[in-house]
């Protein structure tokens, strides 16, 4: 993975989240234990929220407050009272306090976490994380669900992006061979299956040496968006299959995207499509360009969203398609020999 992307997939992972107060749009308004003592600020969210069920297991928790404060620590503590270690950390502006464990929760426990000030929440960690037992996950498909996830990085325009994105990700497994899953990618068509006129993603295997929780990366995919055609590099995309495999949830993705792909979208505002320019203004967003591991251009942005889940798709599995335009089952194929968009 690229340094660019895989610096944001460990910032996500030990620290909770990169993006600025506007990115934790997911949680809700905080109701907190007080003992009065947190009188300096307000605590506007937290993830998970107080008194929920729905606690990732993988995840972070994390108070979002009205006002920056870099003091504020958090501890976790078991329904034994027994201390969670972890890693604490602040978002870069200041509004965000987290705290990573070191090593992933029980499902479908109990938990409490407290600022060093007095207040504190209590949630209970989902089923995920709970051992798949006999469930076989072979030929099942799933989709990444950006429209719902949260963009940690850049916040604001990562989802205005990508949620011009004409087609949803698939996912699918081709086999389970011990800590490796085989797996392959697609763009869905209009009908929620596979777009046999696109080629299919190599995914190639994830890790999963710990089930249910999968880590899978793919060196380059190119999407429809708001008419253009654009490539996310240096894909990884993670998260944990609930028990009975008929849904995943803590689903990340971590990808760079090329302002070269974006020039024709933003010349009517710039009035060029020169990248130099685009990235310019993204610099104004406070968003940097760094360079791309296809050609070393400084050209691309890292962005990252987690908190994504979806359901098993009812769809066939997935297939391998060689060429764009080139396939048996494409209806608008324009290759003389379709079987030439096979794969061998």
């Amino acid at each position: 993975m690229h340094l660019m992307t895989r610096t944001l997939l460990t910032t996500l992972l030990l620290l909770g989240c990169t993006g600025d107060k506007d990115s934790a749009d997911s949680g809700t308004s905080a109701t907190t234990t007080s003992t009065g003592e947190c009188s300096a600020f307000e605590i506007e969210q937290t993830i998970p929220e107080n008194g929920s069920s729905d606690g990732y297991y993988r995840g972070a928790v994390e108070f979002w407050l009205n006002e920056p404060d870099r003091t504020e620590t958090i501890s976790l503590a078991d329904s034994a009272g027994t201390d969670v270690p972890g890693t604490m950390s602040t978002s870069p502006d200041g509004y965000g306090l987290l705290f990573q464990p070191d090593a992933a929760l029980t499902p479908n426990s109990a938990y409490t976490a407290t600022l060093s000030c007095g207040d504190s929440i209590s949630f209970t960690t989902s089923d995920l994380g709970t051992d798949l037992g006999t469930t076989d996950l072979t030929d099942r498909v799933y989709g990444l669900d950006l429209a719902n996830a949260r963009f940690v990085y850049p916040a604001g325009i990562a989802d205005l992006l990508l949620g011009a994105m004409q087609n949803e990700i698939l996912f699918g497994i081709d086999a389970v061979n011990g800590d490796v899953l085989a797996m392959e990618g697609a763009v869905a068509g209009e009908t929620g299956g596979q777009d046999f006129c696109e080629p299919s993603i190599a995914l190639g295997d994830a890790e999963f040496s710990e089930a249910p929780f999968f880590a899978v990366t793919s060196d380059s995919l190119t999407l429809g968006i708001a008419g253009l055609n654009v490539t996310l590099s240096d894909l990884y995309v993670a998260g944990t299959f609930a028990a009975d495999g008929g849904s995943y949830g803590g689903g990340v993705m971590a990808a760079a995207l090329d302002a070269r792909d974006l020039g024709p979208a933003m010349k009517p505002l710039l009035g060029t499509d020169d990248p130099d320019e685009v990235c310019s203004l993204l610099v104004s967003f406070g968003v940097a360009c760094e360079e791309c591991s296809s050609d070393g251009a400084p050209y691309c942005v890292a962005i990252l969203a987690d908190q994504m889940s979806g359901d098993q798709k009812t769809v066939d599995p997935l297939e391998c398609v060689a060429e764009a335009l080139c396939h048996p089952q494409c209806a608008d194929s324009e290759c003389v020999n379709t079987d030439a968009g096979l794969c061998d």
